[in-house]
């Protein structure tokens, strides 16, 4: 994206806050379908109030709040339904996660992120996907193999090793894990978009599970549910992704800085599905947490015991 002036800064803040009001709307509908306007509004007064700043909801007429009804979509809304069909289009199923979904199952807030669950292992198949996207306006930015290392020195685990004393092995399907993109389908707005082909192991149970939901008025899209939110949530530290501790931000190259605010992001994400998560979806995440640990995606990482301290929190 190109450097941006205060106006078109404001701009895109402007329709972030239209987006959040919009997409909150939704949730309230999805929860209550026969809502009377007059009780919508009083019901997202309150839930703006809460340290949360939007446009005058009056802006739009007497008996009309901003964002509510209006027919126009902004350059955000674009660029979501530009995912939708893009992996629509794909003809493979898939799923949103990540910050987006948060927002569109508990509350709007990280709206520039997004993370596709689309769970294929073959290789010739993720490179079409990829392709497709590209062709569609996304610009890739990384990849993420899965590997692991075989020690060939006999050696203690945490005795030190050099290029000759390991082995780099590549498992036959579902090597490529993670891709990251950005949607360059606009001048003026970046939606970046992680997908995952094979990060967690339970991607088919992650799609097959997912909601189809309203997320803004006329856009649906697969949502994950709140429990595999919660299980990828916290998989997530167990990556690049850095937990957010003053310590890490004494000192941060580009690369830390990313993946602490990452880390931040996930961290606000998890504390809303705490607070959201009822029974069912906790049986879920725990389901979750224990299809991941018997697939040994992460074996030095203690998933079960991470779900138990998150609870308590």
């Amino acid at each position: 994206m190109a450097s941006l002036t205060p106006a078109e800064r404001l701009r895109i803040a402007v329709e972030a806050d239209e987006t959040r009001l919009r997409m909150y709307r939704m949730k309230l509908l999805r929860a209550r379908p026969g809502m009377g306007e007059w009780e919508m509004r009083g019901a997202l007064m309150n839930w703006m109030s809460d340290g949360v700043e939007f446009p005058d909801m009056s802006r739009s007429g007497p008996g009309k709040a901003a964002g509510l009804s209006a027919p126009q979509v902004n350059s955000l809304e674009r660029a979501y339904a530009r995912l939708a069909d893009a992996f629509d289009s794909l003809e493979a199923p898939w799923a949103l996660a990540g910050s987006l979904a948060v927002s569109a199952r508990v509350e709007p807030r990280y709206m520039s992120h997004a993370t596709v669950i689309v769970p294929v292992t073959d290789e010739q198949v993720v490179q079409d996907i990829l392709e497709g996207l590209t062709d569609s306006g996304y610009h890739l930015l990384t990849l993420t193999e899965r590997a692991s290392f075989e020690r060939l020195d006999g050696g203690a685990e945490d005795d030190p090793m050099g290029p000759e004393d390991f082995e780099i092995i590549r498992p036959e399907s579902g090597r490529i894990a993670e891709a990251s993109l950005v949607d360059e389908g606009s001048s003026d707005r970046e939606l970046y978009v992680d997908l995952c082909f094979a990060d967690s192991r339970i991607e088919g149970e992650i799609a097959r599970a997912a909601e189809r939901l309203e997320i803004l008025p006329g856009q649906f899209v697969p949502v994950a549910r709140i429990g595999h939110l919660i299980a990828l949530g916290l998989l997530s530290f167990s990556g690049q992704v850095q937990r957010p501790v003053p310590a890490a931000f004494v000192e941060m190259d580009r690369i830390n800085s990313d993946q602490v605010f990452t880390g931040i992001r996930v961290e606000a994400d998890l504390d809303l599905l705490r607070d959201a998560a009822g029974d069912e979806d906790l049986s879920l995440a725990r389901e979750a947490v224990g299809l991941i640990a018997e697939r040994e995606t992460y074996p030095s990482l203690n998933l079960r015991a991470e779900l138990a301290s998150f609870l308590r929190r």
